[in-house]
């Protein structure tokens, strides 16, 4: 019988510690644009991802002190993650904005930001909707433009998304963060940069993280039930 429940305890331990997981982040896509003055981003290769990719406005999407400003119509350039987002796991999206000069928000400012996709279908934007005043979210996984309070140019907006239940946030430097549930399962898998209308934005650094999901309290305390289980059991053979 304590062979039974020695092995029922270990067993358990071991299945739990399956759910644990780590909650290590492994960066899939970085570059800080630190590049000469005049560098254009086309086919420049950042720190982490892939080769950016412009399709649209290169000959002026360049980097200046360090930062990559939108100015200017039609700018779009791709950047390829080290490896997808799959189960278990949750990406952040972090965006270092710099200050536009106040050409990032307001009517008649266009739209800027950072998307998120799978393949070729966009699933999250992350920056100046369409001639609004304040940082917002857009697109399948919000499935709403839903807007910040919000308006400094000069920011760190971080969105994250749970694979598993599709759950969503987005804040800020300052203010109330956002958040929500939409569709789950989507294998994000590279991002990007891109303007419309003469929208502006500005970025000083740009990354994309990926890690496991923390378990859940319940998992935590099976494991400690699980661990005493074992102990008494160790503890009665001696």
């Amino acid at each position: 019988m304590r062979a039974l429940s020695y092995t029922f305890s270990l067993g358990l331990l071991l299945g739990c510690a399956s759910l644990m997981g780590s909650a290590d982040a492994e960066l899939v896509a970085y570059d800080d644009f630190s590049y000469a003055d005049g560098t254009l981003l086309n086919g420049q290769d950042p720190a982490i991802g892939g080769t950016w990719d412009v399709q649209a406005g290169g000959g002026n999407l360049d980097i200046q002190g360090g930062i990559l400003d939108t100015q200017g119509d039609g700018r779009i350039a791709y950047l390829g993650f080290d490896s997808p987002l799959g189960p278990g796991q949750i990406l952040t999206l972090t965006i270092d904005a710099a200050p536009t000069g106040g050409t990032m928000f307001g009517p008649n400012t266009g739209w800027a930001g950072v998307s998120l996709f799978d393949n070729g279908d966009e699933r999250a934007f992350i920056g100046s909707p369409f001639n609004r005043d304040f940082w917002g979210v857009d697109n399948a996984i919000p499935a709403a433009t839903i807007l910040s309070d919000n308006a400094d140019e000069d920011n760190t907006a971080t969105f994250t998304y749970d694979y598993d239940s599709g759950d969503w946030t987005f804040s800020l430097a300052a203010g109330a963060p956002l958040g929500g549930t939409g569709p789950a399962g989507i294998p994000l898998n590279r991002l990007r940069i891109g303007n419309g209308s003469n929208g502006d934005l500005a970025l000083d650094a740009l990354s994309v993280d990926i890690s496991a999901v923390v378990p859940e309290p319940g998992s935590i305390t099976i494991v400690g039930l699980a661990l005493a289980g074992l102990a008494l059991v160790v503890r009665s053979r001696r």
